[in-house]
């Protein structure tokens, strides 16, 4: 399942409306992602998935996921 979302913790204080979209593939590839983000330049949020570096988002980390040690 990938979740993809957009939108700010308030909906008071942000003009772009709260989205959530449930992405369900049977498999966890990266063609999922790849294909889904195509022509997508923004900032993404991510858990560190190297799935997300073949896209050309500017990936931004998860602080959950750096505090783990690898």
């Amino acid at each position: 399942m990938w979740v993809y979302c957009c939108g700010g913790d308030s909906v008071t204080t942000n003009s772009m409306p709260n989205i959530i979209l449930y992405d369900y593939h049977y498999l966890r590839a990266s063609a999922c992602v790849v294909d889904y983000l195509d022509g997508y330049d923004g900032y993404l949020q991510v858990d560190g998935y190297a799935a997300y570096g073949k896209t050309n988002a500017i990936l931004a980390g998860c602080m959950a996921h750096a505090r783990r040690n690898s």
